[in-house]
């Protein structure tokens, strides 16, 4: 693999400089990431998901990073594992220096679980994506006319979702759902509501489901 460079410590106007050369991964939380992120940014926490790395990002374009202080070794280790050796450079002092630069920043809508389940029945322009696995609906079940788009497969079928419909996205806990959401933005420049608490948290109140087993 040859000699890897440490990446950069960038000002936020180098980094806001570079964006449009590059591609941006946040690996902060993602209730961080929602809160507040560059803007174009995929959210990839490395905590269980980061193995989706692979399926979004180009490894012949530099990434240039978005992370806590102490995130930032591991971080750049996991992508050079997946292949990711162009690690060019990271934004230093992170989101905050980012919003003391008073540079563009954007945010995820969120929503809980319970309250989604109210607004989607009290909204007819609301647009359900599942992005768990096939295998995952017929072992836990799933919600009645939600549109199964696993996240691997997200990218490539970017035009099924719809950009006149107020989209919500769930997964299994929450954590997929808002990967999801940053590569609507950065794909489509959607917005949507990452549903927090996934699945496992529509099944643990009152709102319907079909359980597995059932046509």
């Amino acid at each position: 693999m040859g000699d890897l460079r440490e990446p950069a410590a960038l000002s936020p106007g180098d980094f806001a400089r570079l964006i449009s050369q590059a591609q941006v991964v946040d690996a902060r939380p993602t209730t961080s990431f929602a809160t507040s992120h560059v803007p174009g940014a995929l959210s990839l926490h490395p905590e269980g998901f980061f193995a989706y790395a692979g399926w979004f990002l180009s490894y012949d374009r530099p990434v240039l990073v978005v992370c806590e202080p102490w995130q930032l070794d591991h971080t750049v280790t996991l992508l050079h594992r997946l292949g990711v050796d162009r690690v060019d450079a990271y934004l230093a002092g992170g989101m905050i220096a980012w919003h003391t630069a008073a540079l563009e920043a954007e945010r995820t809508l969120t929503m809980p679980v319970r309250d989604a389940c109210t607004s989607l029945d009290e909204d007819p322009s609301g647009w359900l994506l599942d992005v768990r696995r096939p295998g995952e609906l017929a072992t836990q079940g799933e919600i009645h006319n939600a549109h199964n788009i696993p996240l691997q497969e997200l990218e490539e079928r970017l035009d099924e979702v719809p950009s006149d419909r107020n989209i919500y996205i769930f997964c299994g806990s929450g954590v997929r759902s808002g990967m999801a959401a940053s590569v609507l933005a950065r794909g489509r420049g959607l917005q949507s509501t990452v549903m927090l608490g996934g699945f496992t948290g529509w099944r643990s109140t009152a709102c319907p489901y079909e359980p597995p087993g059932q046509e």
